[in-house]
């Protein structure tokens, strides 16, 4: 005997966490929730297939739903979820649902298209702002792996040092084995949803030194990796191999965040490969600067105390730049540090 059973249905029942209420308010109508996920679609290329009715067996288990939406183009598949109102306010039980019901859908498509792997993507979209919101738990889930060295269910495979495999120095019950991983509480949740809210204090007082600084900042050539003016990506990029589409929130937005978003080699580095390519290991990601009077240790591992310290360690590419500070006169070194300290 064959039991069916609604996708949606299945994970209320086997993926409850937390409160027994599910309900999320202020939320939005049927009729919202329809034209917001015709707006969705209407945004995405022009090979996106919107609606996707799939179906899977498991034993006597026949498993049924449509999905959202799939662009095979970016090899993502996205649960998109309607609401009005502050997003942050919804339950973690409930963002909990919505995460299984995406991958609920995505693994039906992969077994029945025949699919490698899969980017699942859930998709916020305020229907009164018309703005989406694509969780970045991949962000979140890729430092946690090349930083800190803990697998997790986005990332299962152990990192390496120096191209050599960290793995042996796990204890024996922390081993990636047998489908584990080492956050098994959802640590990458918690960071994303941290990133979410921090957002860079604006600029401190502004006056002559400030200004003159300013200027030499330029001219010995900090500007060449810390960019000072940034135009963010257009609306409706995709980008992340499909794991994150820029909203009208975010996109086309100038910004000033001091930073190329590159990565470079100044002689700094940690060793840990980046992006899975052994030459990264020794380039570390330009730091923003915006909010740098705030921060009491600099440079990517904490070890600058001041300004002039983490100036100095500038070594590899940025060698050039570090002499021409150095050829400074006094004065004008203490103009550039007025205006770092004014970030």
């Amino acid at each position: 005997m064959k039991y069916t059973v609604a996708v949606r249905t299945l994970c209320e029942f086997t993926a409850k966490l937390g409160d027994l209420d599910l309900r999320f308010t202020p939320s939005a109508t049927a009729l919202e929730g329809m034209a917001g996920h015709a707006t969705v679609a209407a945004r995405r290329g022009e090979h996106f297939e919107s609606e996707v009715w799939l179906k899977g067996e498991y034993r006597d288990l026949v498993v049924r739903g449509r999905a959202d939406g799939f662009d095979p183009d970016a090899g993502r598949l996205e649960e998109v979820k309607t609401y009005r109102g502050d997003l942050h306010a919804m339950p973690h039980n409930r963002r909990s649902l919505h995460w299984a019901q995406a991958k609920c859908y995505g693994a039906l498509l992969c077994a029945e298209r025949g699919l490698a792997q899969l980017r699942v993507a859930l998709v916020y979209f305020d229907v009164t702002s018309q703005d989406e919101t694509t969780l970045v738990e991949s962000f979140s889930a890729d430092a946690y792996l090349n930083e800190m060295g803990i697998t997790n269910r986005f990332f299962r495979q152990e990192n390496t040092s120096n191209g050599n495999s960290v793995a042996a120095f796990d204890p024996p019950n922390l081993r990636e084995v047998n489908g584990f991983v080492e956050d098994q509480g959802n640590d990458i949740d918690v960071f994303a949803a941290f990133m979410r809210s921090t957002a860079a204090p604006p600029r401190g007082p502004i006056n002559a030194t400030v200004n003159a600084g300013s200027a030499l900042f330029d001219s010995v050539g900090c500007n060449v990796c810390h960019t000072r003016t940034f135009t963010t990506a257009p609306t409706g990029t995709v980008i992340n191999q499909g794991q994150f589409t820029v909203p009208a929130a975010l996109g086309n937005k100038i910004i000033h965040p001091f930073t190329d978003n590159l990565t470079h080699n100044i002689g700094t580095s940690d060793g840990i490969v980046q992006d899975g390519q052994t030459v990264n290991r020794l380039r570390m990601k330009t730091p923003a600067l915006w909010g740098l009077r705030t921060r009491t240790r600099i440079m990517h591992d904490g070890l600058s105390f001041t300004f002039t310290d983490a100036i100095n360690r500038h070594q590899g590419e940025a060698a050039s730049v570090t002499s021409a500070f150095n050829a400074l006169t006094t004065a004008q070194k203490n103009q550039l540090l007025a205006f770092l300290a004014s970030l």
